[in-house]
Order: C-alpha cells, then structure tokens, then sequence
C-alpha cells in the first residue's frame, strides 16, 4: 500500500495532480484508511497499463 506522496513520486506528477485525477474519477483507484488516502500497488499497475493500451490504440 503507498500513500498519496509515494504514489505521485512514483507516477511523477503532484500531490494535488493525483487529488484531482480522483475527483474526475481517472487515475489510479485508492481507497480511504481513517482519514488517509492509500492506493494499492497492483492499482497504480493498472492505471499505468490503462495510459499504455490508450496511446497504443489511438
């Protein structure tokens, strides 16, 4: 499970980025813990493959 800030640093955006992505309903699906935001490694995997198969297609 990653935190908000290690998933920026890990797909290079920001903070408030990934914040955003969220409420559009794009990006990587994270789940709340308390009052935290975290987000599983196999769903930034996903959302990364997602950005891959849509270059590619078009």
């Amino acid at each position: 499970m990653r935190t908000v800030e290690e998933t920026a640093e890990q797909l290079r955006t920001t903070v408030g980025a990934l914040y955003t992505m969220r409420h559009r309903g794009e990006g990587p699906r994270a789940v709340r813990q308390g009052r935290r935001l975290i987000y599983a490694q196999s769903e930034i995997d996903a959302y990364v493959a997602r950005l891959y198969a849509e270059q590619a297609a078009g």
